[in-house]
């Protein structure tokens, strides 16, 4: 899909490609939803879930979850930052960058 993306982008061609959020592919491509009048393509939710008496056993663990929050744009510049940067640079720039919210999930 993402191939297909680069060739049609590159061509100046249109595309159709399925696709989620999150992915790379939205801080690199000038993408947009299509309107799904039918439903045919359900939204997901990505959340955290955990086993009963997690919260008693890990309370550290547990409000870290309840605290950590990113919305699409801060994922995707995270994401873009270690495209960029590769993993542990990209993450420490990153955080340098957003360590007053990082740091915020660490508050129980």
């Amino acid at each position: 899909m993402v191939a297909a993306l680069q060739k049609a982008t590159r061509n100046e061609d249109w595309i159709v490609v399925t696709g989620w959020k999150p992915h790379i592919k939205w801080t690199q491509y000038d993408l947009k939803f299509l309107e799904d009048p039918k439903g045919v393509y359900p939204t997901d939710v990505c959340a955290i879930l955990s086993r009963q008496g997690f919260e008693e056993d890990m309370p550290k663990a547990a409000g870290y979850f309840r605290n950590f929050n990113l919305t699409d744009d801060q994922l995707n510049d995270l994401m873009s930052t270690i495209q960029e940067n590769g993993d542990e640079a990209g993450a420490r720039i990153w955080y340098e960058a957003n360590k007053a919210m990082v740091d915020g999930w660490y508050n129980n």
